[in-house]
């Protein structure tokens, strides 16, 4: 048992033991990067393992060489003085280095500035932080023991230590920079190192770059903050250092990962990209009788463009230094090539056809101060790999020699592939001489007999001109699938993160980091396909069956010669897609207005003005104004269940007056039915039969329901209310009426003037439920308080009650309308089946608001189904 006082404790192992000087250096022997304090009397401060005696050995496993315990020099613990005058110039140097300060921040210019008159006080690196207690002896270069010893900093993730590190002298060994390695000690230079970094700190800054995309700068600021957290700028800065070797370890590791660290294979394009492990690979993941499948659009390699403009890089003032490590082995492509294809590329004069987008208004735009003023590349449509050997820096705005050189390489990794799908912003300007820029430009190459499909992107497509919907949106595409082609977008979310940090780099630089974010990124798609692809697929089941439900209704309520027709002309179209787009502009469908009751009744007088000119006698007046009563009749009914026994005698005035004027209309409309049907025959019909006792009271509010007097009640002389007799129609009739006194052509024209009159109810229901969300989006959430947010919701109420008035109208006219179909006919039957898909039975499920702003490219709600009536006009 150790008796001496335990000085010393470890703020890195667990439980913060506390040790005296010999026990924490035997047990830190292996443990020479922990964070120690010393106690002074009074508080611990903070100290350092070589003040203990440890050191690192190299060459025998982190034992001391044998050459060492030989000679028997001993580089423990001493007790005299630290003798700073023995140490090598190099090792005497400030703790705080001077560096070239055109990269530092300007709090560190700032700092450095105020040094440059008296640097006396500035402590030296060997006696930092010296607290009084005992200290090891000097440590010097290679003595006469012929033992080499160097003090050396070392960066590691808990913080900048400075250690004395005993290399291996036994003949033959192995030069000090690979020793460091064999230890995990990356060297910051070749020749006699004075710097190393821990492999676990490289490792973890490269790390938090790209899950964090912590900037160089910031990530060495928090080591020196951990270092000496009172005075961080003390640390030794090897700020530069860090930058250099982890340009070296990023790059090694991409060598390693990808086969490449013990070969001499020279690298080419795209050697160290991830690739897309869903994406048709030739040769990868197909199988090898692919071509003579006959359904060869199955391998189509979809592939998405777009731009970033907030990656841009400022010019280097020295561009001959520097120095590329990965030209063109990843995502960009290689440098030069691409330079000699901007200056020799075929560039053609093009008239705008479509909106003025940011695209093409900023392809000759020129910064002087920026080298690139933003990236082009390419990524696979619908899992959103980056395409390797694909990616480009914008030298002014986005021009189309600078996505010809993308689509190039794109081309280039087809690998036989016949199908290529291809989504861009602004396809519709790119694509016009797409081929003759493709022929008359030396560094560009097109394999022979390519399908393109050409299309953008479903947020972008809206913000065309119309006619680029139809011909080229990803919708209309046969054999894609359902894609979105934004997935870029996404993607320039991550890299945005890091454009701070590389605007500034050197170019070989700012490359091999967009690269290596970019490979970070398809490296964790990779890892999570097959849980994405399955999750896509179980959603993909669930959502068929309402697809296909949806898709069948429509193809009932769909003639069978539309049908056929259609097919015909999408088939054309799809084959004259790739060299004649405007072919698919059957799409560019528009709309007509459904005809209301006031149009079908213009249209039907037309008509009888040509059949009997001169009449007076109109019969779709009459059945106008029948249709108008029964209107009527709904109204003063919900008038009448509305108010209560304690209503206020104003009130029922007037629903007594509202009721005379109805029974005189009535009145005057049997009368005028004695002109267009047997008079006796309608009264005899009409005596016996009941009166109506529903009248929509089923679409009334909740709170109304069993609070009413009901519209049913009967006066004391047994006179019954004219809102619920019967009305001289054909509908009221019935079919035997109808057949006996052979009144079907009156029929037809009552049917047409009931659609004409659900097809108002249908647009009045659509109008109210949009006035519902709009209320409720501007209105309610948006109250400033809570009584104007009860005011509001009177506003509902009110919307609401105009919305069930027009389902009552819409329910009695479809009940009535179904009335006037001859059953022993087989083509009214089937105009009935074909009345009865169009016009359906509302519920109120139909009537629920959505609050939300759907537009078609927002993000999961295309399988959402709206209600049947707000597409009644497509059918």
């Amino acid at each position: 048992i150790c008796r001496h006082t335990a000085s010393y404790w470890c703020m890195d192992c667990c439980g913060i033991p506390a040790f005296c000087a010999p026990c924490m250096k035997s047990t830190h022997e292996c443990l020479p990067l922990h964070c120690i304090e010393h106690w002074t009397g009074t508080h611990f401060r903070c100290s350092w393992l070589r003040q203990v005696g440890v050191q690192i050995h190299c060459g025998h496993g982190g034992d001391p060489c044998p050459s060492t315990i030989q000679s028997g020099t001993d580089h423990g613990l001493g007790t005299d003085k630290f003798n700073l005058e023995v140490l090598p110039e190099e090792d005497r140097g400030l703790f705080f280095v001077e560096e070239d300060t055109k990269e530092l921040e300007e709090e560190d210019q700032n700092f450095l500035d105020s040094l440059d008159e008296d640097m006396d006080f500035v402590p030296l690196i060997a006696t930092l932080p010296a607290f009084g207690e005992p200290v090891a002896p000097s440590l010097g270069g290679q003595g006469t023991s012929g033992v080499s010893v160097r003090s050396m900093v070392i960066v590691d993730i808990s913080g900048v230590h400075q250690l004395p590190i005993v290399f291996c002298t036994c003949h033959p060994h192995r030069c000090e920079d690979l020793q460091l390695l064999e230890m995990s000690l990356y060297p910051a230079t070749r020749t006699r190192p004075q710097t190393v970094f821990t492999r676990r700190l490289l490792d973890d800054f490269l790390l938090a770059n790209k899950e964090m995309h912590t900037s160089p700068r910031n990530y060495f600021n928090k080591l020196c903050r951990m270092t000496y957290a009172a005075f961080p700028h003390m640390s030794p800065d090897r700020y530069r250092e860090l930058l250099r070797v982890s340009r070296q370890w990023r790059n090694l590791k991409a060598r390693k990962w990808n086969g490449y660290g013990h070969c001499d294979e020279e690298l080419g394009p795209g050697d160290l990209a991830v690739l897309c492990p869903a994406c048709p690979q030739p040769g990868l993941n197909l199988p090898d009788n692919w071509q003579e499948d006959p359904q060869k659009v199955k391998y189509t390699q979809s592939v998405v463009l777009d731009g970033n403009f907030s990656t841009q890089h400022r010019r280097m003032k020295n561009p001959e230094d520097d120095v590329a490590l990965a030209d063109g082995h990843s995502y960009m492509v290689t440098e030069a090539p691409y330079k000699a294809h901007l200056q020799s590329a075929t560039v053609f004069k093009e008239e705008n056809t479509c909106n003025d987008h940011r695209a093409v208004l900023n392809s000759k735009i020129e910064r002087a101060q920026l080298e690139a003023t933003g990236i082009r590349a390419a990524a696979c449509s619908r899992h959103g790999f980056f395409c390797p050997h694909a990616c480009v820096d914008f030298h002014g705005g986005e021009g189309q020699k600078n996505m010809d050189y993308v689509l190039h390489w794109v081309l280039a990794f087809l690998n036989g592939l016949t199908f290529i799908l291809v989504l861009y912003d602004v396809m519709c300007q790119y694509y016009i001489h797409l081929q003759e820029r493709f022929k008359k430009s030396p560094s560009l190459h097109m394999p022979p007999g390519p399908t393109f499909l050409r299309g953008i992107g479903q947020f972008h497509v809206h913000g065309h001109l119309t006619c680029c919907f139809s011909r080229f949106s990803a919708n209309f595409i046969s054999g894609i699938g359902v894609q979105d082609g934004e997935i870029l977008e996404t993607l320039w979310a991550r890299l945005n993160r890091i454009a701070g940090s590389t605007r500034g780099m050197s170019s070989a630089h700012r490359r091999e980091v967009t690269n290596d974010h970019m490979n970070d990124s398809n490296w964790m798609k990779l890892t999570r396909t097959s849980y994405a692809l399955s999750k896509k697929w179980k959603r993909a089941c669930q959502e068929q069956p309402a697809a296909a439900e949806a898709y069948r209704h429509l193809t009932a309520a769909t003639p069978v010669e539309n049908i056929r027709q259609w097919m015909a002309e999408a088939q054309k179209a799809d084959r004259q897609r790739d060299c004649k787009p405007e072919a698919m502009d059957i799409y560019d469908a528009h709309s007509t207005p459904i005809p209301g009751r006031r149009a079908v009744e213009a249209m039907l007088m037309e008509q009888e003005l040509k059949e009997t000119p001169g009449s007076d006698d109109s019969t779709a007046r009459w059945l106008s104004e029948g249709l108008h009563i029964e209107q009527a009749k709904l109204d003063l009914a919900f008038a009448a269940r509305t108010l209560g026994q304690s209503s206020a005698g104003k009130n029922r005035l007037s629903l007594a007056q509202q009721r005379k004027k109805l029974a005189g209309a009535i009145t005057r409309s049997h009368r005028e039915a004695a002109s267009h049907m047997p008079a006796a025959d309608v009264y005899a019909v009409l005596n016996g039969a009941a009166i109506e006792t529903d009248l929509g009271s089923g679409w009334d509010a909740e709170d109304l329901k069993g609070d009413s007097t009901g519209p049913s009640e009967v006066d004391s002389d047994d006179q019954i209310q004219p809102e619920l007799q019967p009305i001289a129609l054909p509908s009221t009739l019935g079919e035997r009426f109808i057949r006996q006194h052979c009144l079907w052509d009156l029929a037809t024209k009552e049917r047409q003037l009931r659609e004409g009159h659900m097809n108002d109810a249908l647009q009045g229901i659509r109008t109210g439920i949009g006035y519902k969300s709009l209320l409720y989006r501007t209105k309610i959430r948006k109250a400033p308080s809570y009584r104007s947010r009860l005011r509001s919701f009177d506003d509902i109420h009110v919307a609401e009650e105009g919305v069930r008035k027009h389902v009552r109208l819409y329910m009695q006219s479809r009940a009535a309308a179904e009335r006037l179909f001859d059953t022993q006919d087989p083509d009214d039957l089937r105009e009935r089946t074909s009345f009865q898909a169009k016009y359906k039975a509302i519920v109120k499920e139909d009537l629920r608001v959505e609050t939300a702003v759907i537009e078609s490219f927002t993000q999961g709600v295309r399988n959402i189904s709206t209600a049947w009536f707000w597409h009644v006009a497509d059918t």
